[in-house]
């Protein structure tokens, strides 16, 4: 049967930052057979988030969760999510402010409007666009599922008839924990894009047998973080998280991994929803891969481009008023020209896959930059070494994040960075202002002399015709020759006929 919004959710007429204009009815099971049709009528006075289609409600009072289908207000898009919300605290009955979602079915498929998400007879549960397209479902047709719950963690479960778990959310976190949630083996967290994109972004936390690892999902993987120690259990409690403690609180919470790559704990506030801990321990704001984009050098908390101090002019920023958003080639490197590739050299950096990533070792800074000079993908070559640089680590990537300026400091090593460039000739674009003034001036002067030379002997060749088609010949006549005594010497015979010009004659000569 088809599940009718109004069953759910009734509409009210309030106006606040982050609030849903719902009253809350609780619905925390539903049984087979049941269709739910995505048209969200209850609005969303935010910048984020649009609409909410409840699915599944539990809870009215203090931290209470509601699944259903989410939607943007800027383009439409809606994800199926479970989410984290508050009640207006003095209000009866209660409304859902402040929602957080902390787990979505298909972050990368986004949904319309008239989507559907069906409980089948079989046990499946399927969402389907609004033109019947699959996007995903939860794999679960004939293992004896008697109903879908929304738990008072927060947890979706498809559950049998003796109440036993058949598929639960909380094995299949995205880029949120709930309390009492666990990471095992093998599972991540995965941030979205960005906060206005759901889909799934660049980083990831993932626990393995001896602890966390964070790391740029790139070929291959760079990590930035890695558990200190051996950590045998990834479970979130209320205070700490794995290896990580913070001091324990008494209202709502859930830990985020987040589009810059942090990890953090997040709890009710009263009026929203704020930071309690960054649990990445040991990392700086310089450490972590994006804070700077590609290619941007963080020293202190500011961005800027390879080469910014000096006059080599061989990389710029994306967005001159957003420098954290990283820096490009001016002159993209080519792999058909890599005869015309050199490097740009710079001293003391530093890069936050050093500790756990190495190509070459007991290598020289030569033989680095050779082994990416001889690798097309290699855009950038670290050189480090400790005391002697014949016996140095080099490493080569083909993806460059954030790197790390005045490090030295931190770590014991001499550094070098070695940008791959492309050199280009010296052709127009690289003549200098003035130079290019004086070559404008000498071309237009060339052209005028050329045009006024062809002007001329164009005006040359128009008398000459002229004059010939008027030309009638005259009888031949004969003038006598004579001596100076005044005796006749012969005979002198002439036709008259007209002439080249002397100025026409001198240009054919010329040419």
């Amino acid at each position: 049967m088809v599940v009718s919004l109004n069953l759910h959710i009734l509409c009210l007429l309030f106006s606040s930052s982050l609030l849903i204009n719902a009253q809350i009815v609780e619905i925390p099971v539903a049984n087979l057979s049941t269709t739910w049709i995505n048209s969200p009528l209850e609005s969303l006075n935010s910048s984020n988030w649009g609409g909410l289609r409840t699915v599944l409600l539990r809870g009215s009072f203090g931290p209470r969760f509601v699944c259903g289908f989410l939607c943007q207000f800027r383009n439409g898009a809606c994800f199926f999510t479970v989410s984290i919300f508050q009640t207006r605290t003095g209000v009866n009955p209660p409304f859902i402010e402040s929602l957080e979602a902390v787990w979505t079915a298909n972050r990368n498929t986004p949904v319309k409007i008239n989507a559907t998400l069906q409980l089948s007879q079989d046990g499946d549960l399927i969402l389907r666009d609004a033109d019947g397209t699959y996007v995903w479902s939860t794999n679960t047709t004939g293992m004896s599922v008697s109903g879908l719950n929304l738990t008072e963690e927060g947890n979706l479960v498809l559950f049998s008839r003796n109440n036993a778990v058949v598929w639960q959310s909380f094995d299949h976190p995205t880029d949120s924990l709930l309390p009492g949630q666990r990471m095992v083996s093998g599972q991540k967290l995965r941030a979205t894009e960005s906060a206005l994109n759901l889909s799934e972004g660049l980083l990831s936390l993932a626990y393995k047998n001896d602890g966390l690892v964070a790391y740029v999902d790139s070929n291959p993987p760079q990590i930035y973080y890695q558990s200190l120690s051996i950590v045998n259990s990834a479970i979130y409690m209320n205070g700490s998280f794995a290896e990580f403690n913070f001091a324990p609180v008494s209202s709502s919470q859930f830990i985020r991994f987040e589009t810059d790559g942090h990890l953090r704990v997040y709890e009710w506030g009263g009026s929203s929803w704020k930071q309690v801990s960054d649990l990445l321990l040991y990392l700086d704001a310089c450490d972590y891969p994006f804070v700077c984009g590609n290619y941007g050098i963080c020293s202190n908390g500011q961005c800027s481009c390879p080469g910014a101090d000096d006059t080599t002019n061989l990389f710029r920023q994306v967005d001159g008023r957003q420098p954290n958003l990283g820096c490009t080639a001016i002159t993209p490197i080519s792999c058909n020209s890599s005869e015309s590739q050199s490097f740009l050299e710079i001293k003391d950096l530093y890069y936050f896959a050093y500790r756990f990533s190495i190509d070459l070792n007991n290598t020289d800074m030569e033989t680095c930059k050779q082994a990416c000079l001889k690798n097309c993908s290699c855009k950038l070559a670290l050189f480090r070494y400790n005391s002697n640089a014949s016996s140095g680590d080099c490493v080569l990537l083909s993806d460059v994040f954030s790197i790390i300026d005045n490090k030295r400091m931190y770590y014991n090593y001499n550094t070098s960075a070695l940008f791959k460039v492309q050199n280009t000739t010296k052709d127009s674009s690289t003549i200098s202002p003035k130079n290019r003034t004086n070559q404008v001036a000498i071309i237009v002067g060339s052209t005028l002399g050329a045009v006024f030379g062809v002007s001329l002997t164009l005006t040359g060749i128009c008398r000459w015709v002229s004059r010939t088609q008027t030309y009638k010949p005259q009888p031949e006549t004969s003038t006598d020759i004579r001596k100076p005594n005044g005796k006749p010497i012969g005979r002198d015979k002439r036709i008259s006929s007209p002439s080249l010009p002397l100025f026409f004659i001198t240009v054919l000569r010329s040419n």
